[in-house]
């Protein structure tokens, strides 16, 4: 095996990483609640995601939209932050789509079904 790129910076801890559905892409989630999308040809960030923050919480979780769900848009995602919010991104534009807060709880983990 041999070491091919490495992808962003150590500073700040990462707690997941998620493949797209078409190997292009892949998300990391940050510490500081930043969404961190680098395409896998180049080796260079192409999106990120919640940048600004107030208070930064680690955004926890990372799930791709499957490619089967109904819908129009593509590269949607959904992530889970120790803030207590479920955010739904569509990638390419970083545009926030839909936000759920439960501020009584940290939210650790999602899924699409």
């Amino acid at each position: 095996m041999k070491h091919k790129v490495t992808l962003g910076s150590v500073d700040v801890p990462t707690y997941c990483v998620r493949f797209d559905y078409n190997d292009k892409y892949i998300a990391a989630s940050k510490g500081d609640g930043s969404i961190q999308i680098y395409n896998l040809f180049t080796g260079k960030m192409s999106y990120i995601c919640n940048d600004n923050m107030e208070n930064a919480m680690p955004t926890t979780v990372l799930r791709w939209r499957p490619l089967e769900a109904p819908g129009v848009t593509k590269n949607v995602m959904i992530a889970t932050n120790a803030e207590g919010s479920l955010l739904h991104y569509h990638t390419t534009s970083g545009r926030l789509l839909h936000r759920i807060y439960d501020p009584l709880n940290q939210l650790l983990t999602c899924d699409y079904k």
